[in-house]
This record gives structure tokens, sequence and C-alpha cells, in this order.
């Protein structure tokens, strides 16, 4: 291990034997094996010679005929685009067959990458197979801190890894794979690489269809993540182009397994400006007692308000209405609807119009956290989602006064329930939710209020799980040293 480690190779003897095997070069790892193949490796820049292995010559043709047959680039290949496969986009079913899971599963793609070497670490397995599982997050999380500090090539590569990596052990719409998939999208964005960025999102939205189907409520939150993120990078006619695609296909009937995909509009539609008169659209809408239904309209909603598309003040109107007439056990989806409203005012009349509909938004998340009756976790997501309407209103009073006040609340209910079954895992939600804020503010080099959550999450993770918890540690280290690092995964992963 030692002789490895001087050498820079990762000492990790498992994986180094497995790969050094698969490869035919030698059955056993010895220490002498390692330090003559590194030299001869670092003293061949080039790599396209042979190397000697107790006594014999092992060429890197060999080593390449081995990787051919696991489908790896060659050194010399070229780094290659990601080649999306999407089902072509004929189907969809209406809102009533949300949950029918489709047969067919989303196809897997696996992009190419310019090997420098047969013993460079990132480019070992092109595809990602030969690290394990917390390698690949590793690698993922490398990646996203190359995408920080620009170092977009070496990004790209290190997260198309991980991404193939990590599709060999888990299902395309795992939330590992999709979070690497949009940091994937990120770097690309970044690279000045829409379509390429396009493409990854259209493979995401194709596996939650094929997995799930169009209408399943993870993939109608994924296509609001899309809209989101095209109107944050300007592209606001495709974001609006987008939900106009997805009410065309409800009011059309097609099938759930149907691809919403992402496309670059230059021109208005003027299709767009008739979706509020539409019967189809005023139906989606209508009263529902169904609770499964009522949520699904939220989402729809949701997805449109980002989108813009117009006609939605009015429904929004109608819905809270009817929603504020709910038990209290379902009021959060009150304030799910008046966040809605919120920025579809701030679209439709201004954030002054907006400002007044954030104060009865407050109240009714104050009522909810005084009376505890959504599960802990909803009251977590309610809180960030008001506070980020607050800031879209240009409320940023509002917005610091939403963060606080909800954290010291939801504080005091964990240690109010400090033994109580739930409390281990509603004190780990709010130790991410504490990072997570921490976190947004240290990306916008806000040191000093991304600290002072840091020493909140600290604080919290001291009282309820101890000094010599490695969450605490974790958290000790990054108040130290008033900066967090993650290895991509947030604290309570390892609860």
């Amino acid at each position: 291990m030692s002789a490895m480690e001087k050498y820079g190779l990762p000492k990790s003897e498992r994986i180094w034997k497995a790969r050094f095997k698969s490869w035919g070069m030698f059955k056993n790892l010895r220490e002498n094996d390692v330090r003559r193949v590194a030299r001869e490796l670092n003293a061949r820049p080039g790599r396209d010679s042979e190397v000697f292995l107790n006594g014999k010559k092992i060429s890197m043709e060999r080593v390449q005929r081995s990787l051919a047959k696991r489908g790896e680039s060659g050194p010399e290949a070229k780094a290659a685009s990601i080649t999306v496969q999407t089902p072509p986009a004929t189907c969809v079913a209406s809102p009533g067959s949300m949950g029918i899971t489709a047969k067919t599963t989303a196809c897997a793609f696996f992009p190419g990458g310019e090997v420098k070497g047969p013993f460079d670490v990132q480019s070992f397995r092109a595809d990602g197979r030969g690290l394990s599982i917390q390698e690949l997050l590793v690698l993922k999380a490398k990646g996203a801190k190359q995408i920080s500090d620009r170092q977009l090539d070496e990004a790209i590569l290190s997260l198309r890894t991980a991404l193939t990596g990590l599709q060999h052990v888990h299902k395309s719409t795992h939330s590992s794979v999709v979070d690497t998939a949009w940091c994937l999208v990120d770097a690309y964005t970044l690279d000045q690489k829409v379509q390429s960025g396009d493409d990854i999102i259209n493979w995401i939205s194709s596996a939650y269809s094929q997995d799930l189907s169009l209408w399943h409520p993870q993939t109608l939150t994924h296509y609001l993540r899309v809209v989101e993120k095209l109107q944050a990078r300007g592209r606001g006619d495709d974001a609006k182009s987008l939900g106009f695609r997805l009410f065309a296909a409800i009011r059309d009937d097609m099938p759930s397994t149907k691809v919403i995909q992402v496309r670059q509009c230059s021109d208005h539609d003027s299709q767009f400006d008739s979706v509020a008169g539409d019967a189809e659209f005023q139906r989606i809408f209508d009263e529902r007692s169904d609770i499964g239904e009522i949520d699904q309209q939220l989402r729809l909603a949701s997805i449109w308000s980002v989108s813009t598309l117009p006609g939605m003040q009015s429904v929004m109107e109608q819905l809270i209405l009817r929603l504020a007439s709910l038990p209290l056990d379902f009021r959060d989806r009150e304030v799910d609807a008046r966040c809605i409203y919120i920025r579809v005012l701030v679209y439709e009349k201004g954030q002054e119009a907006a400002r007044s509909e954030c104060k009865r938004a407050r109240d009714s998340l104050a009522d909810l956290i005084h009376a505890n009756r959504p599960p802990f976790a909803t009251l977590i997501r309610l809180s960030k989602e008001l506070a980020h309407v607050h800031k879209q209103a240009g409320d940023s009073s509002g917005f610091r006064t939403v963060q606080k006040w909800t954290a010291n609340k939801l504080e005091n209910y964990v240690l109010r329930l400090f033994s109580g079954p739930d409390c281990s895992s509603n004190a780990s939600a709010l130790i991410d939710h504490f990072v997570e804020v921490g976190l947004s503010y240290q990306n916008q080099s806000k040191q000093g209020e991304a600290h002072r959550w840091f020493e909140r999450a600290h604080g919290l993770s001291v009282k309820i799980f101890g000094c010599d918890d490695s969450t605490s540690q974790r958290l000790e280290k990054a108040v130290r040293e008033r900066w967090y690092c993650g290895d991509g995964n947030l604290p309570s992963s390892r609860h």
C-alpha cells in the first residue's frame, strides 16, 4: 500500500488487484510490480509502447485489447459527445393515469472519453464500472468542485465517468444518478454547450417517463426543476414552450410514456396566448375531493406558473379559496398554493403586488408550525419554498425573517421532542436544511452568513448526536475552517 501511495497510485489493494488481473498482467499485486509498472509509465509520457513485468514485455496493445472487450476507448480516442437515446415523442396519458408504471426501461447512455492511459485513475474505466459506489460519489463531488473552480473540461470528464458508473448500479431515476446528471448539465451550460446540456435533460426526462410515467409525482417534480433551470438561464421562451407542450399532452390525451423535450425556441408561439381560454385548461383545475388529484393540480400549477403560461392568476385564486377550507391536516397545500400565487403575481402584476400576499403565506405557515400538523419534512420544504418566493418578490427582509423564524421554530420543535421516536430523523433533516442554507451563502461568497448557519447545524448535531458523532465532527471542522466541504452527500446521509 505504501508503495502505491509513493508512486501516485490510489491505495486500494482490492481495486487495483481486480484491474490488473482483468488485463491479464499478473495474478498477485506485489510492491515490486507496482514500482516497476509505475516507473515504466512515468518514464513514457506517451504511454503508447510497452512495460516490462517480471522479465516479460507487456504491450499496450494487449491492454487496449482487454479494454476493447469491455467497450473501452483507446488512448488515441477523441472525447466523444454523449449520445442520448429517447423514445419517440408519441405518448402521454391524461392526469387520471398518474402512477401507472411503464413496462419498458429508459435507455442508458455511455459517454466516450479520451483515455489518457491505462493507469490514469479517472480514465481507468471510461464508463466508471471499475469504481465502487463511494468512489463514484467522490468523483461526482470532485466534478462539482471543478465546476466551481471553472475547470470545465475536467468537470465534464469526472461527471460523465461518475454518471455512467452509477448507472451500472442504480436505475436511471435514482437520486444519485439524477443529481450527477444535473451537475453535468451545469458543466455543459457553463462551457457554452447548450445542446449537450439539453440532451442530458431530455435523457433524464425519458428515464422518468419510461420508469414512472409522465404523470407520476417525481416526473412532474423533475419538469418543475427543468423550467426553473431554463428561467434561471434566461431561456423564458424555452420554459414557456415546455409548459405549453405539457398542457398539450393533457389536452390531446397522449400516452403516459410521452417525453416533453427541451427545445430552443426562437419565436413566440401564438398558441401560448390561447391557453387561458381553453376549456381543458379550466377543467384541469376543477374542484377535486381526492387529495392525490389536488396534489397533481398543485404540481401542474407550479410548472405552469414558472413557465409563465397565461391565465394562472384566476386559477390560483380559486384554488386557494378551496384549499383554505380543508382540515388542518391538509392545509400545507394552502401554503403551497400561496407560494405559487406569489410567483404568478410577480410575473403578471410585479413585485409590489406580490409582497402583500407574502404576509398571508407567512401567517398560514405559522399556523401549521404552531399546530405541528404536517410531517416535519413538509414543514422544512414549505419553509424553504416560502423563503424563496419572498426573494422572488424582492422582499429581502421578509426572506431573512422567514429563514430565521422558521429555523427557530423548527429547532425548538426538535429539541422539545428530544426523546421521541422521530427525533433522530427530524434532527438529521433539520441539520441538512441548515447546511443547505449555509452552502447557499457560501456559494455566494457570503462567508459570514454561511458560518452562522454551519454553527447552528453543529450546535444542533452536538445536542442530539454528541460531540463524537461523524456529523458533529464534520460540522465542527466547517465551523473551524469557516468552510464546508462535503463528499457529495449532506451530513445526515450516514444516519
